[in-house]
């Protein structure tokens, strides 16, 4: 009861409970999630922790948490839904096989390690598998903020974790269909557990195929028919009619509602409306999808997670040690570099939203309990919070093992050739299939051979001579056959100047080499990969990556190597500008300004501004952000 300010009048907010922890748990959200903003962590590490401030379980202000996880249940829905209208099959096999390959070994051995942990926990064999699906699942969300923040959404331990999580969120999807039968409780035998799964996967089919068949004939028509009438309320309405009434009829038939919300949009995704759907629902999710995250944090209770700290303590171990050595070894396995697969391990050392989806799912099911939920929901928040500050400070240290592996495998393999372990390998006189040709030159290091002959077959250096193919002279170095790499390579090579490619992803490579350039794979940051490419006889070293780390290692050691070399960079961050031209850039290209100088140049230009005064305009504008470059 709330008094009035005359006569003694009270009011009551009874029948305004909802709107009430509507209020709290929006406030809660923006608190949480501007303090975290400030803190340089994912915000919705901020809505965990404003969720933990409003629940039950703290002092001060209180929602009741049931109709704070109905209002959340519309954030699960709208997440999934907009998961199911980006998903594509061609962004699917644009991962690449390492990745899709590495994404789905790393749920199934993920999942396969939480049984064991689940056991010692004290869970029962089924809810030891809930915990490992959700141990699985790393956040999306978490990954490409961190990659934004340092730049690196195209450098390869990016495109990596990125792809890698395209699978993961991919299995939630079977995984919520799965976990729910084998939690059945009328099962008893395997024949009865073959049986629930089996089911619940043909009725998740029937469910797709009739799904898609309203989908492709009618939803179409009807989304057409009201964009039509120009009411853009009446568009997002549809929208959300589709997408939680899909969600709706799955929940009734046994389905999960996750489930139907990704099928819904999945089938939007295949019309001509999907970004118009985007577009409009994106807003809508993220606002649900704050109070479905504060709903999560009102579930974690910190008195109980610390008496149970060693089990908090266990799965954050796992999280972070577990899961990272998993990824890390099998893209080792499947090739790629040390580096990458270090980097790409330590992104995904965390567990985010879809694994929060997936633990309410098994609590619906009363397959976990609220405790178990709260366990694995703790163990998240802390990786969550933790990931970001281990990206910055461990990166250093892998690439100093990775300096220590190799010289430990020189010496090893030295002393095995002294003592007549192995032998080294001699070249046959007259080789039956011709051998790469291995350019020579003055102060050229031998360890080069051996890091040719390492790569793949498709990747094989030209076998034309020397005379014909090297060395260049004055030519230009590009770092990364990228899109940006791409573009000057063909913009050179059409005025008849030498290109040489540094790249360290095969395929780039292979398509290089297929347009007939020279390319050498490796890292450009180490000093014997640039001496390959003659950075000491070039022109230029382009450098094209977008990661500042290793955009400063390769402009410091092209420096290095030729004093006079001209050197230009490419800067995704403003605050990189004054690095980068201390590590020796000449020049620096910042995407974002470079496209607000051609805006102002064509603005500028219908209004009559040309010639001089519009280039020294342009020009002065460019100082102003670079300083003083070379022309």
């Amino acid at each position: 009861m709330v008094a009035g300010a005359s006569g003694g009048e009270s009011f009551s907010l009874e029948g305004y409970e909802l709107l009430v922890d509507l209020v709290l748990a929006v406030l809660a959200a923006f608190l949480g999630g501007l303090v975290a903003s400030r803190l340089k962590l994912p915000v919705m590490t901020g809505y965990l922790l404003g969720g933990i401030v409003i629940g039950p379980f703290t002092p001060g202000p209180s929602s009741d948490i049931h109709r704070v996880q109905t209002l959340a249940e519309l954030g699960v829905a709208l997440l999934m839904f907009a998961l199911g209208t980006q998903f594509s099959l061609h962004e699917l096999k644009q991962v690449g096989k390492g990745a899709a390959g590495g994404g789905i070994l790393q749920v199934v051995m993920t999942i396969l390690l939480g049984i064991p942990v689940g056991l010692v926990l004290g869970l029962s064999f089924t809810q030891s598998l809930y915990l490992g699906g959700m141990l699985a699942i790393s956040s999306s969300i978490v990954i490409l903020k961190l990659l934004l923040s340092r730049s690196e959404v195209e450098a390869l331990q990016g495109r990596l974790a990125l792809g890698i999580g395209v699978v993961q969120d991919i299995s939630v999807v079977v995984l919520v269909v799965v976990l729910p039968a084998l939690a059945a409780p009328n099962q008893g035998t395997l024949s009865d557990l073959l049986i629930n799964v089996g089911l619940a996967l043909v009725k998740a089919v029937v469910f797709l195929g009739l799904t898609y068949f309203v989908g492709t004939r009618v939803i179409p028509w009807i989304l057409y028919r009201i964009i039509s009438l120009g009411l853009r309320e009446m568009f997002l309405l549809t929208i959300l009619i589709i997408a939680v009434g899909t969600a709706l009829v799955a929940q009734l038939i046994g389905l999960s509602f996750a489930l139907g919300a990704f099928l819904a949009g999945m089938i939007v995704s295949e019309s001509e409306v999907a970004d118009d759907v985007l577009n409009e629902i994106i807003p809508l999710r993220d606002v649900f999808a704050s109070l479905f995250f504060v709903s999560i944090g009102m579930l974690i209770n910190p008195g109980l997670l610390w008496d149970n700290l060693l089990g908090v303590l266990l799965v954050v171990f796992v999280i972070l040690v577990g899961k990272f050595g998993i990824v890390a070894g099998l893209l080792l396995l499947f090739g790629y570099p040390f580096k990458a697969a270090f980097r790409a391990g330590l992104l995904l050392s965390q567990i985010g939203e879809f694994s929060f989806v997936l633990a309410r799912t098994g609590v619906d099911k009363g397959a976990l309990t609220t405790q178990i939920e709260a366990l694995v929901l703790s163990g998240a928040l802390i990786t969550i919070i933790l990931t970001p500050v281990l990206y910055q400070y461990l990166p250093p240290h892998f690439d100093r093992l990775e300096e220590w592996l190799e010289k430990r495998r020189i010496r090893l393999r030295a002393a095995r050739i002294a003592a007549g372990v192995i032998k080294e390998d001699i070249k046959p006189a007259q080789p039956l299939v011709p051998e790469p040709v291995i350019y020579d030159w003055p102060g050229r290091d031998p360890r080069l051979d051996g890091m040719m002959k390492n790569l793949s077959q498709e990747i094989q250096r030209d076998h034309r001579s020397a005379a014909e193919r090297w060395p260049y002279r004055k030519h230009v170095v590009i770092c990364g056959y990228g899109r940006v790499g791409r573009e000057l390579a063909e913009a050179v090579r059409r005025r008849n100047f030498e290109v040489v490619i540094i790249e360290h992803d095969l395929r780039r490579a292979a398509e290089a080499i297929a347009k007939g350039m020279l390319v050498f794979t490796g890292d450009a940051t180490r000093q014997v990969v640039l001496k390959q490419a003659r950075v000491d006889q070039a022109r230029v070293l382009a450098v094209t990556t977008p990661d500042l780390p290793t955009a400063e290692a390769i402009t410091r050691e092209g420096r290095l190597l030729n004093k006079e070399l001209e050197i230009v960079t490419r800067s995704s961050d403003i605050r990189a500008i004054r690095a980068l031209r201390q590590a020796g850039a000449g020049n620096v290209v910042q995407p974002e300004i470079e496209a607000g100088l051609e805006f102002i140049r064509r603005t500028l230009r219908a209004y009559g501004v040309s010639g001089v005064e519009l280039q020294g305009l342009i020009n002065g504008r460019r100082e102003k952000h670079y300083g003083r470059q070379k022309s």
